[in-house]
């Protein structure tokens, strides 16, 4: 029984034209973003388990003097076309692993990962970078010749009526500023872009479909289109019902002291007294950012401090079903990407709770029986203004939980 949901394409055949293997494939595991907004950048990866009962990939099997090493790969939702809308990942292989039980019982598993990982494996040459918003930097980063930005897609895969450049770029300009930077000859460019995103407190992420995004700390959706509930009501969005959910709070998620360090500036210090007092001093130390100026550099801070200063009760992860939604929630789910907003309404044993979040990852768990998305958020700073405060009146009018 093939997986469920999906369709996978890969350039196996050779990179003259792409072959479909989802007959062939057990499980999936789909890995992009990241957890938490303070995680590192790191490249998206998919784990594919295929079957390799007709030797395929045996020594002297039909691959195996066409081992699909950095070949494409793209997984697209099922039951849609060939150039799906809501495709789930697209990189390049990167291994084959090979299984062998008794009984000509054999399998493989590949390993692909997207286009971040090609600018893990560039290195720059010796430049001084011109001073100016993050995303003009690593626009430039993007254009040398060093780095030859190919992001692992077809050309068939682009959008009809989108120009390739703008595709395969959606680089917002950001809100700070990013100092003249002397680059040393062998500089990885991933670490670079990681320290000029970070700077920003923005994100830095390969979209489902294979075109690379940077996003500023702004730089989000005015609305969210999509609300994951514990019914099918989702009010003036498209709702999505959710099977299950994680959240968290207390001091082990607050940071209400941000100590941020550009090069050759003084330390700049964001301090929120009234946490502080209720939690006590909780710091969290940024060095090496980028910053051109102090004022540069203590908006940073001061941005990371509105959205880690409370430690109020916040959704983590969402888990959902996409077969097990409406039609219209499914399109709405699967066309999420990371930046995205969404709305998380759930009925807690004390309350109600209905807040907005962005999303910092997505992945997917797929079988031959099931596909189950989880979706990680962090929350958007426009819902850190009134947030449940442990131990304030915030909570229906009591100073105590229990009161």
């Amino acid at each position: 029984m093939p997986v469920p949901s999906v369709r996978i394409f890969t350039g196996l055949g050779g990179l003259a034209g792409e072959t479909e293997i989802t007959s062939t494939v057990t499980d999936i595991r789909i890995w992009r973003g990241r957890r938490d907004l303070l995680d590192p950048i790191q490249p998206g990866q998919a784990t594919l388990r295929v079957k390799n009962f007709d030797g395929a990939f045996d020594d002297g099997g039909t691959l195996a003097g066409d081992v699909p090493i950095n070949e494409p790969l793209r997984i697209v939702a099922a039951g849609t076309a060939v150039n799906s809308p809501y495709p789930a990942f697209s990189g390049r292989i990167q291994s084959v692993q090979l299984d062998y039980q008794p009984g000509d019982v054999a399998y493989a598993t590949i390993v692909a990962f997207d286009g971040l990982s090609q600018l893990s494996k560039r290195t720059l040459s010796e430049h001084t970078t011109a001073q100016g918003p993050p995303g003009d930097v690593i626009t430039s980063l993007l254009t040398r010749s060093e780095v030859d930005w190919d992001f692992s897609i077809y050309p068939q895969w682009i959008d009809v009526g989108v120009t390739p450049q703008s595709f395969y770029r959606q680089i917002a300009t950001g809100a700070s500023t990013i100092a003249s930077t002397y680059v040393p000859s062998g500089t990885n460019c991933l670490d670079l872009m990681r320290r000029i995103t970070e700077s920003e407190v923005g994100n830095l992420f390969v979209r489902s479909r294979g075109g690379i995004s940077f996003r500023g700390r702004y730089d989000v959706p005015a609305d969210a289109s999509l609300e994951f509930t514990e019914s099918t009501a989702g009010g003036s969005r498209t709702a999505a019902t959710f099977m299950r959910l994680t959240g968290t709070n207390g001091a082990a998620t607050v940071a209400n002291r941000i100590v941020y360090h550009s090069v050759g500036q003084s330390p700049q210090v964001a301090d929120d007294a009234v946490s502080q007092a209720a939690y006590g001093v909780v710091g969290y130390e940024k060095t090496d950012t980028l910053l051109a100026t102090e004022a540069g550099t203590d908006a940073s801070a001061e941005y990371l401090l509105s959205v880690l200063a409370d430690p109020s009760w916040r959704v983590t992860s969402v888990e959902v079903r996409p077969l097990g939604v409406s039609v219209a929630g499914r399109e709405a789910l699967l066309a999420l990407d990371i930046g995205d907003k969404v709305v998380v309404s759930v009925n807690l044993p004390s309350t109600s709770v209905t807040r907005t979040y962005v999303v910092q990852g997505i992945e997917h768990t797929i079988t031959p029986g099931d596909h189950v998305m989880t979706v990680w958020v962090s929350l958007d700073i426009a819902s850190t203004a009134n947030l449940f405060q442990l131990g304030t009146s915030a909570l229906g009018g009591t100073d105590t939980l229990g009161n």
